[in-house]
This record gives C-alpha cells, structure tokens and sequence, in this order.
C-alpha cells in the first residue's frame, strides 16, 4: 500500500483501504488468533487448505521468506496454489509501504509540508516517488553507538534508540518550521532524550510530561551534563580560534561549512510529572502545559549566540545557548563556578565570544519539577519493549566521540523565529515517541479538541495494549484505541483481538532475516509447541499464556534436556511419563511445517498495524484534520517505524465527510 496521507483527494481510498483489511483479516482470523505454541495441540496444519499445506510443507525457511517481503521471487520449480500466492500478494498490498523516507529531500518538506494551501499535498510515498531511501541503520552503529548522532546525545542511550531520536527530531523541525512554532510537548518523555536533543540540538522549548516521577531528576542531571558539554565545547572553538587570531565576525563567510554562522536557542528542557490516561480532557492537558510556559516566559525572547562547526567536516555541530528556569538546588555546580548571580553575561564571556555579537541581559534560571495527577486511577506498569538500558560512551575512542549531529541541507534546512519576533509558547506541537497503548489515542484526541495545539507527531507502540470496543467497553466507545474514527466503528466485525494487536508488534523484518540465514533457533518453535503438548497432558489446567518462557542458548540443548528446564522454570514436575515424552518427541521431524504456520501468521501482522494506522488517520480527517503517515526508521532496527504527522493550520479546506 503506497497510499499514506489523507487529505480532501484521499479520503475515499483510505476508507476503501479500511473496509478492505477489516475484510481480509476477517477471513483469516483464525491464523491471526492461533498461538504457534498450539500447533500440534490444537491442530492448526491441519486446519489449512491441503494446496497450501502441499505447497508449504516443501519449502525450506530460506524459501519462506518471500512471504514476508514483497521484493523476494516466488521460489522456483515449486507446487504452491494460486491461493496462496493470492494470500501473499493481499498481505503486502494491504500493508503501509515501510521503506524509509529521506527527511532531508526537499520534496518532503515542499509537498507534505507545503506552505501553499492552494498546491495539493502529495498522496503517494513510493519507491518510485524520488524521496524513499535504501538505507541500513545498523551499518552505522559501531563501537555501541549510532554514530550519525550528535556524541553529547548519545550517552545513556541505546544505538536502537538513538537512531529513533535522531529521525523523529528532523520530522519534528520540518513540522514546526511549517507550523511556525517553537513550542514541542513531549509526551511519555521517559528520561528526556528526544526532548534534549530537541532544545539543544534544534532549539525548541520543550515541555516533557511523564507518568513516572522517578524519570525528572534522572532527566534534569543528564539535561545540565550536556549543557556542559556544549558549553565546554563551545569554549574550546572560541578559544582555538582566538589562539589562530580568526575573527568571528569573517565566519560567516567561510564556505567550508555554511551553518558556521546560524543561531540557535538553547534552554533547559521542563519536566512535568503527570499521569495522563483516557478521558483526560483537553483542558486539564493544556493547564498543565500552560503552568510550564508561565516558568518559561523568562526564556520566551532569544537570544542569539553563535552555531559552532564541528570538528568533522561532514557532520556539524548544533550550537547552543543557555538560560534556564528559576535557581534549583540541584544547579550546585553552576552556583559553585559562578555563584548565584550567574548571568548571561558571565556565561559569553566565560566561552571567549564577543561583547558585541550577543544580548546578554537575561538571567539564567533552573526549572523546577512539577508534579499533577490528572486521574485517579493508578498508572499503568511501564512498557518492558519501550524501556532503555543505559549504554556508555565515555570509553569510546576520541574518533567516534567527535562525531556529530548532521545537519539537513540547505533545501529543507528551516529558520526558526528569530530573537526579534516575540515567541508565543501557548501554541506548541505534541509529539510522543513510541507512547504505550491507549496514551497515543488520548493524545490524537487532546489534539483534536486543543487549539493551541497546531502540529501533531506520534508515533505509536504496543497495540496489545489498547482498548477495544467487544472487550468491555461498549459502554464507553468515545474513549477506546481502537477502532478511533466513525467510519472503522460503522463496519461490521472490526474489532481486533488481543492476539491480532500483540502480533502486530512483531518484528516481520527481523523474522525474514532470520528465515533466510536459516539458524538452529528456529527449531525452538517446534521444541515450544511439542513442550506444550507435554504441559496440557500433565497439566490440562495449566495457563501457558501467563509466563514467558525464556531459556538461554536453547538451541544447544536436546529436546530432554529443554523439556526438563522448561517444566523447571515453570515451576512443574520435570518428571514426564515416557509415553507423554515419546509422543512429543515425534512432532520434532515437523519443524518445517511449524515454521511455515508461523511465518504464514506472521506476514498478518504489518496488515493489523495499517489498519490501526490508518484508523487514526481518518479519524484526524473526521475532526478537519489531514494527516500523514512517514516510514521514518529503518524498519530492520526499528519495527514501528512510521510518525504520524499533522498540522492545524491545512485544516482549513477539509469537511467532514
């Protein structure tokens, strides 16, 4: 599926594409809802067409593989129904397009972003579209670390992780530079590390709200250790300079790197603790919101300090410039070296810049944590797929430590407001990167009913988790994940289990890679299934859903050997009958054909994502809002990869249909 905006010329096809998928996945429900575990237990081979088991039973996983992506052939010489190959071709046509989009072609910025309401926004991200990209993410991660990252945004931060908040924070400055804010709500903010990169590295104020009250100290310390390294490295450019006599009034002429001379604002990020949750009102959200920008109103004029080069050629620095909120304790290191007068005055001339090149009649200030519960429920336990394990970078070598943030071309390079334009912090963009559940839905709607919200960027995590109408909830539809728009709810069995949701957040890229190197972990889905036949003789009662079982290096173990830690782990008797344990073992020859189910499950996945995707999508629409779904990671390192984006201001041509 190519299509991946809706807007005035779209919406039809959207809804087409809707009504088709709610058809599709339908038909083959079953698959979607079957646990590969109960493969022999419930029989799910034979369940199958016998043409499709004919035909599948005789390709290898290599083979296989064609089913997960479109650009594979079919395998040759091989007896597979038209059925089947009818099945493939509907999976990847009624799936969203995932090949990575280039940020920096400007025809990103022209046509998805185009500031003429007049010039109609293009509908089609394609291959043959000029601004996809072939791109492998994991090439550039060495050492542990994502390298086209800016180094000072790299500690504490997985390389998966890394390149999520380098990509999401160009798709962030294209949207506010069409939306004219500098203003960006992070929601589910976690430790803060897209929002430190959206202030120090874009210069956007940003206001993070997170559930979790651990999170804003933790976020606070790593927000002052990089104001530190930005400043520490500011300081070494000047004073390098100084000692080679260049004026830094003649950079801006130097056509070695021409962001030399750019200016930037740098302020400290605010953490608000809040617990956001389904039925949380607009209006609750933007008190919140506003009771941040009163704290920041200090900081709402910028001043302008130089943008420094980095030391490597290709990649540049984003510069900085500081003030932050009101004095804190915890700013103990500022007020040792400077006292708690520091200015920033105090702070230009500690970096060796000029009097003359900057303002310098602001204080700098500490923000505060500020802490709001919006809800009286408790919150949700945090999302074990979402959460990050500090890596270090510290040890790495000064080669890897120097590289930097790159930055776009001059084709999508945007300006932000300059220092003599008053900046309106009421009017901000919301984003949230990978936001669990029903937090997504809550801020599509916040969106929606908030005026001052003008730009929206989300992008979305742990469908498993949504609300859904048949589970419950009947009697509050309005407040659901899914299905959100009108149109999903008119259509007959468009509910999605909680087996179809959980699938969509496989990883279908990785398992094809997987497939084709053919390792022997794969024989682990036929060791589960047969150990499942194992518990449901033994223990019929036995919930097999409730525990994740999970043993290290199982692939070198015999089936006895997995069978007696499985049952261990469990907390079972290990002890099984010779008969029970002889008859499991006769399903091993099967791996082949378990593999096949799996993988045959598997290709509806990204099927069951696209439509919860464009669900959303219309449902913008409905509420006069257009919006565009971007494939902006590289799906091989990041699985969901697409950032749903809007601007209030294009909604002025649309109707409700």
């Amino acid at each position: 599926m190519n299509l991946q905006s809706c807007n005035n010329n779209t919406v039809k096809q959207v809804q087409l594409e809707i009504e088709k998928s709610v058809k599709f996945l339908n038909e083959y429900r079953w698959i979607i809802d079957a646990y590969i575990s109960d493969f022999f237990t419930d029989g799910h081979w034979d369940r199958l067409p016998a043409g499709w088991t004919n035909g599948l039973s005789q390709l290898a996983p290599p083979d296989l593989a064609f089913l997960l992506d479109s650009s594979l052939p079919i395998p040759y010489r091989k007896d597979l129904p038209l059925s089947l190959l009818a099945f493939r071709e509907s999976t990847h046509a009624l799936s969203l397009n995932r090949q990575i989009v280039d940020l920096e072609n400007y025809q990103v910025g022209e046509g998805l972003f185009s500031a003429d309401s007049d010039k109609e926004r293009k509908a089609i991200v394609s291959p043959d579209s000029g601004i996809t990209i072939q791109t492998q993410a994991r090439a550039d991660i060495q050492y542990g670390q994502y390298l086209p990252l800016n180094a000072c945004f790299r500690a504490n931060v997985k390389p998966k992780k890394q390149h999520e908040i380098l990509q999401l924070g160009k798709a962030i400055q294209l949207l506010g530079s069409q939306c004219g804010c500098v203003h960006v709500v992070d929601v589910g903010a976690g430790k803060g590390h897209l929002s430190r990169l959206l202030a120090f590295g874009y210069g956007f104020k940003v206001t993070t709200v997170e559930a979790a009250g651990c999170h804003a100290p933790k976020a606070q310390k790593m927000d002052r250790a990089i104001q530190k390294k930005i400043h520490r490295k500011l300081k070494r450019k000047h004073q390098t300079d100084q000692d080679l006599h260049v004026d830094t009034n003649s950079v801006e002429s130097s056509k070695e790197d021409p962001t030399v001379n750019d200016k930037t604002p740098l302020c400290m990020p605010d953490h608000v603790t809040c617990l956001i949750q389904p039925g949380t009102s607009a209006g609750k959200f933007l008190e919140v919101v506003k009771d941040s920008y009163k704290k920041q109103t200090d900081c709402s004029e910028f001043e302008e300090i130089e943008r420094v080069p980095n030391e490597v050629s290709s990649n540049r620095f984003i510069g900085s410039k500081s003030k932050d909120s009101e004095s804190c304790p915890n700013n103990l290191d500022w007020e040792k070296r400077f006292g708690t007068s520091y200015t920033k005055k105090d702070f230009i001339n500690s970096l060796n810049i000029p009097s003359n090149s900057v303002n310098v009649d602001t204080t700098i200030i500490q923000s505060k944590e500020q802490v709001i519960i919006l809800a009286d429920d408790n919150p949700r336990p945090g999302c074990s797929t979402c959460d990050v394990e500090p890596t270090q970078s510290d040890s790495l070598p000064d080669e890897l430590s120097r590289t930097s943030l790159s930055v776009p071309s001059d084709q999508t390079k945007s300006t932000l407001p300059k220092s003599t334009v008053p900046v309106d912090l009421t009017q901000f963009v919301l984003t949230g990167l990978h936001a669990c559940g029903d937090l997504t839905p809550t801020m599509l709607r916040i969106f929606t009913q908030c005026p001052n919200i003008v730009g929206l960027a989300s992008v979305a995590c742990c469908y498993m988790k949504l609300s859904c109408t048949g589970e419950g909830t009947e009697d509050n539809t309005d407040d659901v994940g899914y299905p959100m728009s009108q149109f999903t709810r008119n259509i007959s069995d468009s509910h999605l289990s909680y087996e179809a949701r959980e699938m969509a957040c496989h990883f279908a890229d990785s398992y094809k890679e997987r497939l084709i190197a053919n390792p022997p972990s794969l024989k682990l889905h036929c060791y589960r299934a047969a150990l499942q036949y194992i518990i449901k003789q033994t223990y019929p009662d036995f919930n097999h859903g409730s525990i994740r079982l999970t043993i290290k290096h199982a692939e070198n173990l015999s089936f006895e050997s997995y069978v007696k830690s499985a049952l261990g782990r469990l907390g079972l008797d290990t002890d099984v009958k010779v008969q029970v344990m002889q008859q499991a073992k006769s399903y091993l020859p099967y791996l082949q054909n378990v593999v096949a189910f799996y993988t045959l499950r598997l290709s509806l996945a990204p099927v069951v994502e696209s439509l919860i995707l464009l669900d959303r999508m219309l449902y913008l629409y409905e509420q006069g809002i257009p919006s565009v779904l971007l494939p902006i990671f590289d799906p091989a390192l990041s699985p969901r990869n697409f950032v749903l984006l809007a601007s209030r201001k294009k909604s002025t041509d649309i109707k409700t249909s």
